[in-house]
């Protein structure tokens, strides 16, 4: 939306909308793959549902931040705390390591862990981005996001 416009604010207006858009679709995607995830949930256990919701909750999180009218250096520091720690945090949670898993509910919990790690990576690499104002890593930005969601196809915990 309008605050990518705003952040990207050094560079040619064409590249500020394909940032944005870029972004935009980026976002888009990979909440719209994380709330398809939630009607997957099922029967798993607490803690890989519990895994889920945050994912969920990180992605929505990411869109406000992403949508909000601050300026490049606040955006690129809320994205580092508030979307890039919490993923790697999911991703590292040593709880989801439980070896009691139903071996689906593993492969499952293994595959939000990856999500979160190449997310939690994609993230960081946009926000040094915004925080440079350049847009030079947006396309390979851009296509490790999508292989990230990539990671999302099929169902999670």
């Amino acid at each position: 939306g309008m605050g990518m416009g705003v952040v990207i604010g050094g560079v040619t207006a064409g590249a500020a909308a394909t940032a944005a858009t870029a972004a935009a679709a980026a976002a888009a995607a990979a909440t719209a793959a994380v709330a398809a995830a939630i009607l997957m949930m099922g029967d798993a256990p607490y803690e890989p549902r519990r895994a889920t919701a945050r994912l969920v909750a990180i992605e929505a999180r990411f869109d406000a931040i992403v949508e909000g009218d601050g300026g490049r250096k606040e955006m690129a520091a809320a994205l580092e705390k508030e979307i890039v720690a919490p993923l790697e945090a999911l991703a590292g949670d040593a709880r989801l390591a439980d070896r009691r898993m139903p071996r689906r509910t593993s492969e499952r919990v293994e595959r939000l862990r990856r999500y979160a790690r190449a997310r939690a990576d994609v993230v960081r690499r946009f926000a040094t981005a915004v925080r440079d104002d350049d847009v030079a890593p947006l396309p390979d930005i851009e296509r490790a996001s999508q292989a990230a969601d990539a990671v999302l196809d099929g169902p999670l915990p």
